[in-house]
């Protein structure tokens, strides 16, 4: 069974996704109502949002360890994305500093500074 075949089956199976309620939570913006019943999604500390989320990646990765390909793919995107990055200058204690970091799928992100100018006199 080739990789794209696994795929199309794991696609085609019934997902059971966790719960979304919807709150009665209406904003108005220049006189229009503008619905927003996950409004409580917004908040990324509360229990509520941490278990959905939980629940959501649970699901993902049954998902996920299924492709036979995984690994193929993980692969491509590190050899896309694995470039230096650097953000914009800024001031830290007298100095001009710039973070940088590279990109790997399996790990979090390495920071790093790099000191650009001599400390102010």
């Amino acid at each position: 069974m080739s990789d794209l075949q696994g795929t199309q089956m794991s696609l085609t199976k019934n997902f059971h996704y966790p719960p979304a309620h919807q709150d009665d939570v209406i904003e108005t913006y220049h006189g229009t109502a503008i619905a927003d019943p996950y409004r409580w999604l917004e908040d990324p500390d509360s229990a509520e949002t941490q278990a959905w989320v939980a629940a959501q990646n649970e699901l993902t990765q049954s998902f996920l360890a299924e492709l036979t390909s995984r690994p193929q793919i993980e692969q491509r995107l590190t050899s896309l994305w694995d470039y230096p990055k650097y953000s914009t200058p800024e001031e830290r204690h007298g100095r001009t500093q710039r973070c940088s970091s590279t990109f790997n799928l399996s790990s979090t992100l390495p920071l790093s500074f790099a000191t650009t100018s001599p400390p102010a006199s």
